[in-house]
This record gives C-alpha cells, structure tokens and sequence, in this order.
C-alpha cells in the first residue's frame, strides 16, 4: 500500500473498552489492514475509565468487551446513554461466550453489532464495523433531516400564529371605519342631506354593497382564524330542521329575488329535529346556498332537500349554474380556492373562505361534507350530520390546526 493510499483513507477514531492487555494488539493487526478506514485506537481495560473517555473524547464507534472487571457491556452502554447529552456512537460488543443471552442483552443495549471473539477476524470485524459506520452515518442524516424539518415545521407554526394575529388585527381595525362609511353613505342615500336622484341612488347603492361585501370578507377572515385556534365552541340543542332551512333561506332572500331564481325545498319526513348548534348550522346551509345563488345564471333552479336515515341527517343543495371541472372536486373546499372561471367581481364573490368554513363547522358536529358537479350542469353541494337521538354528542370544541 503507499502512502497516497494511506492518505485517502477516512479517519475513525475508536476506543476499545477491554481488561484483556493482549486482544487490543489483535484488534490493531486487523484494522490496519482495513482498505476503508484509517483507526485511531485508545483502549480503556475497565468500564468506569472507558466512561470517563468518552466524556472528554468524541469517538466514531466503540468496541467493547461483555464481561469487564466493573460492568458489563450492556450495562456500560446503558450507562453511557444516561451520562450523554448526545447519542453515545456505535457500539460493537465483544465476548468470549457465544451464548445468546449475551446477545440478546446486548441487543437490548442497542449495540450496533454483537461479536464472538473466537469468530473475529479481520474480515468479519471489517464488515461489522462498516456496517455500523454506515449505519450511524444514516442515523445521523436522518436526526439531521428531522430537525431541520422540526425547525422549520416551528417557523410555520410560528409565521401561522403571526397571520392570525394579522387577519383578527386588520379585521377589527378596518370593521369600524368601514361601518361609519357605510352608515355614512346610507345617510346621504336617504336624502337626510339633500335630495337624490335616481342616477346618485343607485351608485350609493353598488356603495353600500361594496361596504358590506368587504365587511364580509373580514367576518370570513376572522372565523376561519377562530376556527384554527380552536375558540370556536358549539352550543348544541335540539333544533326543527324547517327552522334551520328558513332562516338559512331568509339570509339569503335578497340575493334569490335578485338573481330571478327559482328556489324549492324537500323535507321527506316531517318533524324532522336534529341536536345542533343552530346558529352555526343556519351559517353552514347559509354558505352553500349563497354559493348556489351566485353561480347559477338568472331564471336556473336551486333545490334544497333534507332527509333521514337510521343515523344521519341528509342536507343536499343543488343548482342548475355553471358546475365545477372534475379536476376542481377534491379542491373546492381548500381555503382560497376558487374554481369558477367566470368573473368574481361582477358575482360579488368572496375569498374563497366560505366553503371552508361550512366544512370545518360540519367536521365540529362529526359530520362530512361532500360535492358532486358537472361542469356546465350544476352542482349538489351535500352533507352528513349525527341525526338527533339519545345519544347525541357533547358540544365539540374545534381542535388547533
């Protein structure tokens, strides 16, 4: 071998933890025919010394024989693992007996690899000891890559808690300079400060709907953050379900007559009860209605059905506007996502916040939200809820996302 080949050889520093004055010599004939590594060797012949090495040294692996004057192999590494701030290095554990109580105590150990010492050679402690080498330096990658990704993982959490401070900071900041313009606005439309005419009437109009568009869209911005931060906590009763339909529908009666819609609505049981937070539910229906009205063209049709089974209570909505591409499915409820191609502006469209919203109020009550659509036909916005029954459950709290 010459030196260049020396020289390329990595170096491994190792301590050997052995009584045995002779074995390390042994040891030392083998590494040095090793063609990967070059070893750096300190030898420790009692357990307590070889612990008060690895306190002051930082070794690449350890060789350590089973029955020492003091401990044990497997008592040694234990030791080592609750003195160490960081994961002590591979060990290899060598011993005279060839019993698998040895074995299986050091494996308990979590030592790398377990050795005879009347089966090593220079071959086979070569590739115990590449193994775990290699072993040890995917470990490391590994407990690299996970903290990087936990440090990151923190930073979002982080930069997360920041956005919902923003969102609720802006919200409450802009709500009420946007209500006094509105209030403003509907002062001068009601010619409290002179007379208006017809053309002035209906700008104010498109005004007061702007104002109250915008104040929708921080109401949506505050309750998604609510949602998030698990302050959002259901006041469960028992509700008629024709309740929850028409105040749903009288939310949105404005919006129906403006858009010449033809509206119908199906209960196929009478009586219908259901154990809810009725507030909430009435927001729930209020959303994928909204939804309904908004992309649906003048003179379609919107269907609203209820129905039961043994378990659940059926809520479907169904329009006759302008259908999501199969591709959009799954995404329709993601936050900010919009699939519509038609433009959002002129159909006072928000952003994007209400669907979401509707899916996470309908997780709260252990139910499940679904859509089916085809582009250019409709769609049938549905969901499930737990039907009112003895066994109804407790007011939920939203988890934290």
């Amino acid at each position: 071998m010459n030196n260049n080949e020396v020289e390329s050889k990595t170096e491994v520093d190792i301590l050997v933890v052995d009584d045995d004055k002779f074995y390390p010599t042994l040891l030392t004939r083998y590494l040095n025919r090793d063609t990967l590594y070059n070893y750096n060797m300190m030898v420790a012949n009692t357990g307590h010394s070889g612990l008060s090495l690895c306190t002051g040294n930082d070794y690449d692996l350890l060789l350590v024989d089973h029955n020492l004057p003091d401990l044990t192999g497997p008592s040694f590494l234990c030791k080592l693992r609750q003195s160490s701030v960081q994961r002590p290095p591979p060990a290899i554990i060598l011993t005279a007996d060839e019993g698998q109580l040895a074995a299986s105590e050091a494996l308990r150990a979590e030592a790398a690899d377990f050795l005879p010492k009347c089966h090593v050679n220079e071959e086979s402690l070569a590739r115990s000891i590449h193994n775990a080498l290699a072993k040890d330096q995917l470990r490391r990658s590994v407990d690299m890559r996970t903290a990087e990704l936990q440090a990151a993982n923190e930073d979002l959490k982080k930069k997360n808690k920041q956005i919902q401070h923003f969102y609720q900071t802006v919200s409450h900041e802009v709500k009420t300079p946007l209500a006094a313009a509105r209030e403003f606005v509907a002062i001068v439309k009601d010619g409290i400060c002179g007379p208006v005419t017809d053309e002035q009437d209906k700008i104010l109009d498109y005004a007061i709907a702007s104002c109250d568009q915008i104040a929708t869209h921080f109401n949506d911005l505050v309750e998604i953050t609510r949602l998030d931060t698990g302050k959002v906590t259901l006041q469960c009763s028992e509700c008629p379900v024709e309740r929850l339909v028409q105040r749903a529908i009288a939310s949105c009666s404005v919006a129906l007559k403006a858009g010449d819609l033809i509206l119908s609505t199906k209960m196929e049981q009478a009586d219908l009860s259901v154990h809810v937070d009725e507030n909430r539910m009435v927001q729930v229906i209020s959303n994928l209605l909204g939804n309904a009205i908004k992309y649906t063209d003048p003179g379609g049709k919107i269907h609203i059905t209820v129905s039961r089974s043994k378990n659940d209570l059926h809520f479907s909505i169904s329009d006759t506007g302008c259908g999501i591409s199969d591709q959009y499915c799954d995404e329709i409820f993601n936050r900010l996502f919009q699939a519509s191609d038609r433009n959002h502006e002129l159909l006072g469209a928000g952003l994007g916040l209400g669907l979401s919203i509707a899916q996470e109020i309908v997780l709260l009550h252990q139910g499940k939200i679904r859509v089916e659509s085809k582009l250019g036909k409709g769609s049938c916005f549905s969901f499930n809820i737990p039907a009112a029954n003895d066994e109804a459950p407790e007011p939920q709290v939203q988890r934290a996302a």
